[in-house]
């Protein structure tokens, strides 16, 4: 075929198969998961509002994970609670 007697067709395929053979089994070992959760409501005491972002990785045998978490309540302010990477 007269793509392949072309020089720099051979050398995109030859980076092609590479990427094929490496580069997928490189991203398929990588994961990403997000999950969000958030809350707003009210009693007799007032109002509150709530949010919890939790994200986690996978790199292989390697994982990772960070929580933000947010809470609010009316009267009081910001809330500092314990776990969140914030």
């Amino acid at each position: 075929m007269e793509v392949f007697k072309n020089p720099k067709w051979r050398l995109g395929i030859v980076f092609f198969a590479i990427f094929l053979l490496y580069g997928t089994a490189a991203f398929a070992r990588l994961a990403y998961y997000s999950d969000y959760f958030s809350f707003v409501g009210q009693d007799e005491q007032g109002w509150v509002a709530f949010a919890l972002d939790t994200n986690r990785g996978q790199d292989g045998d390697a994982y990772q994970a960070e929580h933000f978490i947010a809470f609010f309540v009316e009267g009081r302010g910001w809330v500092q609670l314990e776990g969140s990477d914030s």
